[in-house]
């Protein structure tokens, strides 16, 4: 076999395995919760604050600005990786850039979906916190 044809049947099957793992683990989240988690929801509104400059870097900065808490390259890329399988973000590549030793950085842009799921979120909140001004815990619960 020449080494042309054996190169496209590795593409081929690489990109198969890929895509049959991607729908694995689109099936999975599907059965899961639909609610988005405090982290899914806090990287989403990251993203959609930073519009057209939300990469990695950018992500965890803003996150640690507005939260005061440090979110692990490993979990935010983690969760990314999660969200772009539920289709809640897409992600695309930059140019490339000499300080970056001519590599591109990947962005991420809210989805239809995506809004969608915040705006599900917003309502939720809503909901729970309905009628509660005065959070104060009971007598006797502890100190």
């Amino acid at each position: 076999m020449d080494t042309c044809r054996k190169n496209l049947y590795e593409t081929f099957f690489q990109e198969t395995c890929k895509y049959i793992y991607t729908s694995f683990l689109k099936k999975q989240l599907e059965l899961e919760m639909k609610e988005l988690t405090k982290t899914e929801e806090l990287i989403l509104l990251t993203i959609h604050r930073l519009k057209d400059r939300a990469y990695g870097v950018a992500l965890k900065r803003k996150i640690s600005d507005l939260t005061g808490k440090n979110i692990a390259y490993g979990t935010l890329y983690f969760i990314l990786d999660q969200l772009t399988v539920k289709e809640f973000v897409s992600r695309y590549k930059g140019e490339p850039t000499p300080e970056r030793g001519g590599r591109s950085k990947h962005y991420y842009r809210l989805t239809i979906e995506g809004v969608e799921a915040l705006k599900e979120s917003q309502q939720m909140h809503r909901l729970i916190w309905d009628g509660i001004t005065n959070l104060t815990a009971e007598k006797g619960a502890g100190k």
